[in-house]
């Protein structure tokens, strides 16, 4: 007796199939789910790293007027990130991982706690902490000095704190024994002096004082810089042991994603070939549900399955339509997060790029004032045994002019800095031209007085013009030092300032080397600069010129260079002269 199956058998028959399949499908999916899940949970982690590292990075910079709000902000989140950090390693179902990302973390949290303990011994502020004490000192010491009239132990004291500034600029030990050299020079002359034996040991101890607050000083940068490298090699190891796990937990999950496709196609056939047994009706939507998925496979996301029959094949044909709509969404969702990620991807290379040049633009505009700085303070060390009293005097006057003007070129280049993190607006307002230029020739007349130039100037009296002084301060800067640079000895540079209705047309022009035409196009271009020496081999980082067109557009205005080889150049610049 043959058995006679049903259609309501076979429905059950292939229905019984297929969940059985379905449901191995879904226990694959579920726990491949799982597996993306745990993978991006260790990525979190890791951008919570890099987060910490920003946060870390971003406490580097003590000068900042806002430091002491940063840090507690920067702090205070580390501290939270390291806590989220450790609610998602709780997560994680592993176990030797565990244990060494927890003891990574361990060990660097400490040292975080350690390092935020050596910021406040050191002091947030130049005016507290160790730095305080130690900038107290020098002040008692330096106030002291102006009451002794013994030159030669304050030139001591002027080459100690030369030599501490340049470590605090460049971390070099070399000049901490040069601090040591020239106060123990200093005592030395104190003790051979003609000065009160009440001055002497008073002074002598004000150096002992200066002297160890330094070394205390040093000691702790030196600690500070030392946990600052020990917590980078920390997020390099959880950074990499991180970037592991996601490489396991992504083949473990690309293993389990790759099982499913088979599997999922096995379904298929067997499914098609046990539903040549049942009716066509329900063939040709199944049929067309497949066509469909192999469709949506391929990317097609607008496809819509016409099946009009109200049974649970129509039911499943409108969920399927209704998820298909779902997916299109939630691609639509992914595709606008990756355009946000992009642009921010592009504005974090545009603040890079600025970072960078601003370092650039530092190097370059203070190396000429720092040598004519530099060329006063030898020729004063050189000769100082063979000068006169008035002689010292007028050297030492203009050493501390020069120090005045190079001061100023600071709080000028800081202000531009600032501006570029966009903590200052820019502020232009009504200026007169002369004084701004005759200030300009000033600050630059010694290097030209080196070079036995002759420094000119030609501009309309009662000339104003509607910008910021200090940003123009920097491009007429720029222009003088390039063309002093790059003019022979007893050549010529003259400034012209020439009012139009609407506009100021500025020019600085000399009698120097010129400038090929090949060279010409690539001045104001970034990627272009190059560093040229100049006529006595004054060197530059090439930027200045790029500054300089980035500040003239700022004021809405156009600059642009004629030269010939041998002849000379002319910068021109031309900015509205009213707002």
């Amino acid at each position: 007796m043959k058995l006679k199956l049903t259609m309501f058998n076979k429905m059950i028959f292939l229905s019984g199939f297929i969940e059985v399949i379905m449901m191995i499908i879904v226990c694959f999916a579920l726990y491949t789910f799982h597996l993306n899940d745990r993978k991006q949970r260790i990525i979190k982690m890791e951008s919570i790293l890099y987060e910490c590292g920003n946060l870390r990075l971003e406490m580097l910079i003590r000068r900042d007027s806002n430091f002491v709000e940063l840090y507690d902000t920067n702090h205070k989140k580390i501290i939270e990130n390291l806590a989220i950090y450790d609610s998602l390693v709780s997560t994680l179902s592993l176990t030797n991982q565990i244990e060494i990302l927890n003891k990574v973390k361990r060990e660097y949290q400490k040292e975080i706690m350690e390092y935020a303990v050596l910021l406040n011994q050191f002091g947030l502020t130049e005016n507290i902490g160790i730095e305080g004490k130690f900038r107290d000192n020098i002040h008692k010491i330096e106030e002291f000095l102006k009451t002794v009239n013994n030159d030669k132990i304050y030139l001591y004291m002027l080459q100690s704190r030369r030599r501490e500034k340049d470590y605090i600029m460049r971390g070099r030990l070399e000049y901490v024994s040069q601090v040591y050299e020239f106060i123990q020079k200093l005592k030395y002359e104190v003790v051979q002096s003609n000065l009160p034996e009440s001055k002497k040991i008073e002074l002598d101890s004000l150096a002992d004082v200066y002297s160890s607050s330094f070394e205390e000083f040093v000691l702790i940068s030196n600690k500070i810089s030392t946990k600052e490298k020990s917590m980078l090699l920390l997020e390099s190891s959880l950074k990499k042991t991180i970037n592991d796990l996601v490489a396991v937990e992504t083949n473990i999950a690309e293993g389990y994603q790759s099982t499913l496709i088979p599997l999922f196609i096995f379904s298929i056939v067997i499914s098609f070939i046990m539903s040549i047994f049942i009716a066509r009706s329900i063939t040709k939507p199944l049929i067309k549900l497949k066509y469909a998925t192999i469709k949506i496979a391929k990317g097609e996301l607008k496809i819509q399955v016409k099946i009009e029959s109200e049974d649970e094949i129509g039911d499943l044909a409108r969920f399927f339509n209704n998820m298909i709509e779902k997916i299109a969404e939630a691609n639509e969702i992914i595709m606008k997060q990756q355009s946000k990620l992009n642009n921010q991807f592009i504005e974090l290379k545009e603040i890079n790029a600025t970072r960078d040049k601003f370092f650039s633009i530092i190097a370059h505009d203070l190396k000429n004032p720092i040598s004519s700085f530099m060329g006063v303070a030898a020729f004063l060390t050189k000769t100082f045994q063979d000068l006169s009293r008035e002689e010292i005097k007028e050297f030492l006057d203009e050493v501390n002019t020069s120090a005045k003007s190079l001061y100023e070129l600071l709080e000028n280049l800081l202000l531009w800095s600032r501006t570029q993190r966009g903590l200052i607006n820019f502020h232009p307002h009504k200026i007169d031209v002369k004084s701004l230029v005759i200030n300009n020739i000033d600050l630059l007349k010694f290097s030209a007085d080196n070079k036995k130039i002759r420094l000119v100037y030609s501009i309309n009296n009662h000339s104003e013009i509607y910008a910021d002084p200090n940003i123009l301060n920097t491009i007429l800067r720029n222009l003088i030092t390039n063309a002093i640079k790059f003019t022979n000895d007893y050549g010529e540079v003259k400034v012209v300032c020439e009012e139009t209705n609407s506009h100021c047309h500025f020019s600085v022009i000399d009698n120097g080397v010129g400038i090929p035409q090949e060279k010409i196009d690539k001045l104001f271009k970034l990627d272009g600069s190059v560093s040229t020496a100049g006529t006595n081999q004054e060197s530059g980082t090439g930027l200045g010129l790029i500054l300089c067109k980035e500040f003239v557009d700022k004021h809405n205005g156009t600059i642009w260079v004629e030269s010939q080889i041998d002849r000379g150049s002319q910068f021109h610049f031309s900015i509205p002269s009213t707002q």
